[in-house]
């Protein structure tokens, strides 16, 4: 596995036409570069069992063709940049298993295409933030052992 890999080269982001990025237990990963904004036709990140990742950088938000965010076990993640919510088509994000995350940034709602948000496990996290869309936007809010 990756067990080792402790960052990603900033080149990565020069990989534009790259559709999805899995680095799956990737347990030492750290951060993902700046650069990962930069992969536009990014569509799937897969960063599942990432434990030391503990933040994702603001570029995040240029993925505006990123459908699918799988955090699921980034246990040491304790939030999510205000810039996700400029991911317009994110519409699966899972966050089960972010035993540090604390809250999400109100600017989660303004992904309209969100329709699946998993919380489980998520034992540090506070509260869901309230926002205009709460009630429309996700067709599945998944808490459990919160």
């Amino acid at each position: 596995g990756c067990s080792s890999l402790v960052k990603l080269p900033s080149s990565i982001g020069n990989a534009t036409n790259l559709q999805q990025l899995n680095v799956d237990g990737c347990s030492s990963l750290v951060e993902l570069p700046s650069s990962i904004g930069n992969i536009i036709s990014l569509q799937q990140l897969f960063l599942n069992g990432c434990k030391g990742m503990v933040e994702l950088p603001n570029s995040i938000g240029n993925l505006t063709n990123m459908y699918n965010l799988n955090l699921f076990g980034c246990s040491s993640l304790v939030g999510l940049p205000s810039s996700i919510g400029d991911a317009t088509n994110l519409s699966y994000l899972d966050l089960s298993g972010c035993s540090s995350l604390i809250e999400l940034p109100s600017s989660i709602w303004n992904a309209n295409n969100l329709q699946n948000l998993s919380f489980r496990e998520c034992s540090s996290f506070l509260e869901l933030p309230v926002g205009p869309k709460l009630l429309q936007s996700p067709k599945a809010l998944k808490f459990g052992q919160v």
